[in-house]
């Protein structure tokens, strides 16, 4: 979290004996962060825009779309050299 991975940080640097210096950093749960401002943002949109209604497409084109996607992905990651693949 925000708090605890520096804190955690701190601790392991101490128990090494490294100096000890805060350093702030995003960590896994980078994606709360952006999941809260897109729900911010969809919270005021929400208030003025007009609702959206649209049928859902059939389980079985999105399960083939998903095959199709899938199978492009596995193509791409085929092709990658392996130098290129570590980033």
């Amino acid at each position: 979290s925000l708090l605890l991975g520096p804190i955690l940080g701190l601790y392991c640097r101490a128990y090494g004996g490294y100096p000890l210096d805060y350093v702030w950093t995003a960590g896994p749960p980078w994606f709360i962060l952006w999941l809260l401002n897109f729900t911010m943002i969809y919270a005021v949109i929400a208030q003025f825009a007009a609702p959206v209604k649209m049928n859902m497409p059939h389980p079985v084109i999105l399960l083939l779309f998903g095959a199709f996607l899938s199978a492009a992905f596995y193509g791409v990651a085929v092709g990658v050299p392996m130098a290129w693949a570590d980033f």
